[in-house]
């Protein structure tokens, strides 16, 4: 199996409907892994990461964060506070 590109849409109730760019691999039911870089990176970051733990049985999802995904974001420094 190799990771598929997905993407995850949220509400967000400041900045509205931002759309994130992610990978996925494993199994659909295996638990679940959720990846989330840091600065300056991606979700590429994690390319070698992800085949060993889908391998392991785990579903990975690594997802560009707020600022990384084309429909994420949002205008303005204070829209990247914690």
């Amino acid at each position: 199996m190799s990771p598929r590109p997905i993407i995850i849409g949220i509400d967000d109730p400041v900045h509205e409907h931002l759309v994130f760019h992610a990978i996925e691999d494993g199994p659909l039911d295996g638990e679940l892994v959720l990846l989330l870089h840091g600065f300056p990176q991606t979700k590429h970051s994690y390319r070698h990461q992800i085949p060993v733990l889908a391998a392991a049985g785990h579903r990975v999802v690594a997802v560009d964060q707020r600022g990384y995904s084309p429909g994420a974001r949002p205008h303005g420094v204070e829209a990247y506070r914690i």
